[in-house]
């Protein structure tokens, strides 16, 4: 039996933030915080049309503007990576890798920060949750996403969620 589905591509030039990330490899092994201009892409399927559409590409873009803002000129912090003790307060994030010999720790006004689900803040898993926020917002069932988030020229991060019936 043949299955039809549909999709949408929405790949606009306001689709872009600056923030700034570090990954870690080891216990003592942390990347110096550096910075990119993040430029997204999103790509939603279903084998069901509402209105003769998946969705409507204004609806789209206002839902993946409005996750991305909360990204746009912050330091993505990974809230589970088991390499990073963190403490919060009310003002400040101090962010410490798991190495009893080292005291370097960075310290960030909590203003500036926001902590994410994530077990790293690579590319890959920012984009995960990216599609996990834009999924929450969605109102359509059971569809296919591709969240592709280029970080320099030619480098992509590919996020793919496929819900079933």
């Amino acid at each position: 039996m043949k299955k039809e589905k549909f999709s949408v591509i929405l790949q606009r030039d306001n689709l872009v933030f600056s923030a700034a990330h570090f990954l870690t490899y080891d216990k003592n092994k942390r990347e110096a915080i550096h910075g990119h201009n993040f430029k997204l892409s999103v790509q939603i399927g279903s084998d069901k049309l509402q209105n003769s559409m998946v969705i409507d590409f204004l609806i789209l873009e206002n839902i993946v503007i409005s996750v991305i803002n909360q990204l746009k000129d912050k330091l993505l912090i990974a809230q589970n990576d088991q390499n990073l003790h963190i403490e919060l307060n009310k003002k400040q994030i101090i962010i410490r890798c798991k190495d009893e010999y080292n005291d370097e720790y960075i310290s960030v006004p909590a203003s500036d920060c926001v902590l994410l689900p994530i077990s790293n803040t690579s590319t890959e898993l920012i984009a995960n949750y990216i599609g996990k926020e834009v999924r929450k917002k969605l109102p359509i069932p059971n569809l296919t996403m591709k969240i592709c988030l280029e970080e320099a020229v030619g480098c992509i991060g590919i996020y793919e969620l496929e819900e079933d019936e």
